[in-house]
């Protein structure tokens, strides 16, 4: 009876850390109060993401800076071309955070050079971040939090 007691104390403290965990983030109000909380978006588990399609590079010429904004769940340009040494400026303009990740979802092991060198650049509304650019190719990136909002940057 009692290793049935204990186990039992175990499962709820284990479903109350996940539900913890998973459940929330606390965020500091507005009006600098009280601290609110709010629940954390559920990132959607997808499958392995087919490799993303070579953009046409007609027309696109490699820039010394590219700025690529995302707004209503879109990155835009979805494609942009810099030249190696170059900078991309991520520019948020919607009313959401959104977390700039490198492909492929949900690892992030392609070129961290897109997200600062970090696991995501994590960008609240109306923030931007600059990023250098260096090792040549072409490398697909994400929103982690939604990893369906894609886009792709090619360094030359």
């Amino acid at each position: 009876m009692r290793n049935l007691v204990i186990g039992i104390v175990i499962l709820i403290i284990l479903a109350g850390g996940y539900l913890l965990v998973r459940g929330s983030y606390q965020k500091p109000a507005a009006d600098g109060g009280a601290v609110t909380t709010t629940p954390s978006p559920t990132p959607t588990p997808s499958p392995t993401p087919a490799p993303t399609p070579a953009p046409s590079t007609q027309n696109q010429t490699a820039a010394d800076t590219a700025t690529i904004t995302y707004s209503s769940s879109v990155f835009s340009p979805s494609s942009v071309t810099v030249k190696s040494g170059g900078k991309i400026v991520w520019k948020n303009s919607s009313t959401m955070q959104v977390q700039i990740a490198t492909d492929p979802h949900p690892t992030h092991t392609g070129n961290r050079e897109l997200s600062g060198n970090l696991f995501t650049l994590d960008l609240q509304p109306g923030e931007q971040e600059e990023v250098t650019m260096t090792t040549k190719g072409t490398f697909g990136y994400h929103n982690h939090l939604s990893s369906g909002q894609r886009g792709t940057v090619i360094v030359e």
